[in-house]
């Protein structure tokens, strides 16, 4: 089975629209990747079934008339389905700490309506607001005549925002304070805030490089406005005489599913601080390829259509969704419950982006949940993987632990982390790959965590979130949440909440509407625990169900114990030979029941030992280990592998206080 990552990048490679034997369409996609996929699988791009094109190229300026016509066709038909100002009675704002002015074009305290900046710094001029010169940058033209001269991609935001009729602009290298680390983290953290909030979010995916311009080698045309053609079309300039055809939505899909391919192998897509920024957009204009594309929660639209006016048949409201609307879509549209599918599949997209300085990787995206952090530390490779080495920073002062993904750059694969959501009952598709597995992770060490590889004290105990979480219902409080419990057919306890009536649940869980955190998220780099260690020895090593090397696992008789799939392929050092002990240490057990559908998950599944397992208990028991190496008395993970209850519980082991960094 081809891992989401794997599935999303062939499911739209060398898309052609005039060669329907290789077309890749909408529909062939992977239902639950598409979310993940620009411009496609939107509410209201096909509810219109007139879709009027221009059938001559796109020429050399792009109209600044057509931004503006899709800006207001989102403000009136989608209503509070897309971000608008209107909207802020209802939602709480969150200000960011800087914007740019963009006619006073000076740094100024944040503003409530602002746009947002997405661009790929690239290796040019790091001009950015520091200490030294974030009085100088308040001034009037501070910006621009001042001590920084800002990249031609930012300058081009700030013209593009003030012809626009908009005066404030979020762009990260002048609105953050690079050198201040306190302030700078706050804002780091609050990146997921900034681009929610923003009215909508210019995506500078033209070029590599901040110096290079938003546009490429187009230009925006800042005088002529749109007319309108008939009674109900936003039609282009006055003088335009260009040709206009009925396509058709088949057209349509297609079209957009190639702007699609063209979006997502830029260097824009391909960065790892992108990638929140894409999703937490509500509503981007997007440029690259020679050409401007619309995106909001609703509709995408290209440049060579002409848009609809705003009519009563395509008034679109957020009633009109339906309780389901969450698992599709683009960006932010999620379920209000902690769904491990969906971090699953955002994980395994976002580690293969590139980011510029590895140890960003942390603050670009928070690692491991709290929730279910037993089951979190399971990740495994899908292709080869490689610890990430800081730039920057000394390795003593990165935060990149070898025993979070975070450490590692490369493909992982989503499934091992099927366990995780264990709180959700069966869904109603059998065939869904999100069904409820019978996959169980019982955890076994009680998990500490610190910046300190050596001070007791500062460690923080991890589980306490989960064991507040089930407090709800031992301590019958569960109702005041929210939750009702029910008994399906078979008279099995479950829950449901309001939040997603459809959805049933093994227990109460927290919801993002009303749940306050335990404490603010943290990043730190050693993990602390009581557990036990033991030596087996590796058998043949071979290819994983993955495309990554894995061994067999054998113990002192040579009995079959397990199974242990590495983080690289068949070749290189960090490959062990035949009979060669490894030290492992246990951080859970598990179980699983004897259904095919769990295969996916598991490379021994189809080893005549295992299948003993099931005939013998029923259930295939095991206990989760890492293969470590020791490096000044911290250990670091190597590999993750599973060993057979029965023989993990026999064979001679000792207990120590681990570290794990």
């Amino acid at each position: 089975m081809k891992d989401p990552q794997s599935q999303l990048q062939a499911g739209t490679d060398d898309l052609k629209l005039n060669d329907s034997e290789s077309d890749t369409t909408v529909k062939e996609l992977v239902p639950h990747l598409r979310p993940f996929i620009p411009y496609i699988e939107k509410h209201l791009t096909k509810s219109d079934p007139r879709n009027i094109w221009y059938t001559q190229g796109l020429g050399a300026w792009i109209h600044l008339g057509v931004i503006k016509a899709w800006l207001q066709a989102c403000e009136e038909e989608h209503q509070s389905a897309c971000f608008s100002m209107r909207d802020k009675t209802t939602r709480s704002i969150r200000i960011p700490l800087w914007v740019i002015d963009v006619i006073d074009e000076c740094l100024v305290s944040g503003h409530e309506r602002y746009i947002a900046l997405s661009y790929v710094w690239g290796p040019g001029d790091a001009a950015c607001t520091t200490t030294d010169n974030v009085v100088k940058l308040q001034q009037p033209y501070g910006l621009t005549q001042g001590p920084v001269t800002p990249p031609k991609t930012v300058l081009d935001a700030m013209e593009l925002v003030c012809q626009l009729g908009e005066r404030y602009l979020w762009v990260d290298r002048f609105c953050i304070v690079q050198d201040d680390n306190m302030a700078k983290q706050e804002q780091l953290a609050s990146m997921n805030s900034i681009y929610l909030n923003s009215y909508f979010t210019l995506v500078a995916a033209e070029n590599n490089d901040a110096n290079q311009g938003l546009y490429g080698r187009r230009k925006v045309d800042f005088n002529m406005s749109l007319v309108t053609h008939g009674e109900n079309w936003t039609g282009s300039e006055a003088h335009d005489t260009r040709e206009r055809i009925y396509r058709g939505a088949d057209y349509y899909d297609q079209y957009m599913l190639e702007q699609s391919d063209r979006l997502m192998h830029t260097a824009w897509f391909s960065r790892g601080w992108t990638f929140q920024e894409h999703l937490f957009a509500r509503r981007r204009v997007v440029f690259h390829n020679g050409t401007v594309n619309w995106e909001c929660g609703c509709v995408s639209w290209h440049e060579g259509q002409i848009i609809p006016k705003s009519s009563p048949s395509t008034i679109f409201t957020s009633n009109s969704l339906s309780s389901k609307s969450y698992s599709v879509g683009v960006g932010l549209n999620r379920s209000p419950w902690p769904d491990m599918h969906r971090y699953a599949r955002l994980v395994t997209t976002y580690n293969r982006r590139e980011l510029t300085y590895p140890e960003d990787a942390h603050d670009a995206f928070l690692g491991l949940p709290q929730f279910c952090f037993n089951t979190a530390l399971l990740w495994q490779p899908w292709l080869p993987m490689k610890r990430r080495s800081p730039l920057r920073q000394s390795a003593s002062e990165a935060r990149l632990p070898s025993w979070s993904w975070v450490g590692w750059a490369g493909d992982l694969n989503s499934d091992s982390w099927r366990s995780a959501a264990g709180y959700v009952k069966e869904t109603l598709n059998p065939s869904d790959t999100d069904r409820a597995s019978s996959w169980k992770t019982i955890g076994t060490v009680q998990w500490y965590c610190s910046d300190s590889a050596t001070q007791i004290t500062d460690r923080e105990w991890i589980d306490r979130f989960t064991i507040s979480v089930r407090g709800l219902v031992t301590r019958g409080d569960a109702h005041k949440s929210g939750w009702v419990e029910a008994r399906d057919d078979h008279g099995k306890k479950g829950f449901h909440h309001p939040c997603d009536p459809t959805q049933d649940f093994e227990y109460p869980i927290p919801i993002s509407a009303d749940y306050n955190p335990v404490s603010a998220p943290r990043n730190p780099r050693f993990l602390y625990g009581r557990t036990h260690r033991a030596l087996l020895m590796t058998g043949p090593v071979m290819l994983s169900a993955a495309k990554t090397a894995a061994a067999t696992l054998f113990d002192s008789d040579s009995n079959w114990a397990g199974f242990i799939r590495l983080n690289c392929d068949g070749s290189g050092a960090d490959v062990p030979s035949s009979d060669t002990l490894l030290e492992l240490v246990e951080i859970s057990a598990g179980s699983v029941e004897d259904h095919e559908g769990e295969k996916i998950s598991f490379d021994e599944w189809s080893m005549p030992e295992r299948k003993e397992e099931h005939r013998l208990n029923g259930l295939y028991e095991f206990y989760n280990v890492l293969w470590i190496e020791w490096v000044d008395g911290v250990a670091y993970r190597k590999a993750l592998g599973r060993i057979v209850k029965r023989v993990w519980d026999r064979i001679e082991k000792d207990k120590i206080d681990l570290t794990l960094g």
